[in-house]
């Protein structure tokens, strides 16, 4: 089968991993997921020559040995592939984190959901904003939803 898109997914729990590269395959097989648990192997991987780049990268905030926010910045200054939409995909529901994230060039962020079915449905909507080029997403769970999307749309 063809792949029609590829989503990126750094996190550092490898169950994470499987459960998103899972999530991903039920909403549509034709989906591929690439994961590295730190931000320098999926730097290295974007990096080379003839990569299908992601149409999403997903970054968890807490990684092992490296700051998230960092990670962050990393990711929308690298030439090439700043314009990927990056999505924070975390446990953390302080409003403080989403905030900073947002300034610092997040898309979204998304607080981790307890349950498949949940990341199910979030991963469904986003990828069906991205086909929409809606270029904010943040996940009604996360805190100070509508002031965090004012703030989405007033930064551009």
């Amino acid at each position: 089968m063809k792949v029609r898109s590829t989503f990126l997914l750094i996190d550092d729990e490898l169950e994470e991993h499987l459960l998103f590269s899972m999530a991903l395959q039920d909403i549509n097989s034709s989906y591929a997921c690439r994961c590295f648990s730190n931000v320098e192997n999926a730097i290295d991987y974007l990096l080379q020559s003839g990569t299908l780049l992601p149409k999403l990268i997903f970054l968890d905030l807490h990684l092992v040995g490296t700051d998230g926010r960092e990670s962050l910045k990393m990711l929308k200054e690298l030439e090439g592939t700043s314009h990927i939409p990056v999505i924070v995909y975390t446990t953390s529901p302080n409003p403080e984190d989403v905030i900073e994230t947002r300034l610092l060039g997040s898309a979204g962020y998304i607080v981790k959901p307890g349950a498949y079915a949940n990341l199910k449905e979030i991963l469904q909507k986003i990828i069906k904003y991205s086909d929409q080029q809606v270029v904010h997403f943040f996940h009604k769970r996360a805190p100070h939803y509508r002031q965090l999307l004012e703030l989405a749309l007033s930064v551009n």
